[in-house]
């Protein structure tokens, strides 16, 4: 477990390393596959971040064009009501 670890990752400390060829071609290859499955992982959890924080901008993005035309509406409203007095007097 850790040889397959460290090889995965960092292509080896030094301290466990193959002796025969076809161990040295194995962990080459496999450094190789390690290389590819951690950009592959880092490419899907980068992915999900991003969409995690589409996400959250579109939620805050909507609640706040809520608030906004909520508070508009209403001040249109008081407004309406002020000239409405102005007006009348």
């Amino acid at each position: 477990l850790y040889f397959t670890t460290i090889l995965l990752t960092t292509v080896g400390y030094g301290d466990l390393t193959p002796t025969g060829v076809g161990g040295k071609l194995f962990s080459s290859l496999f450094a190789l596959v390690g290389i590819v499955l951690f950009g592959l992982a880092l490419g899907v959890m980068g992915s999900q971040l991003v969409e995690a924080e589409i996400k959250d901008f579109e939620h805050v993005k909507s609640s706040t064009s809520r608030a906004l035309e909520s508070t508009l509406t209403r001040g249109s409203r008081s407004l309406r009501k002020k000239e409405q007095k102005k007006i009348e007097h």
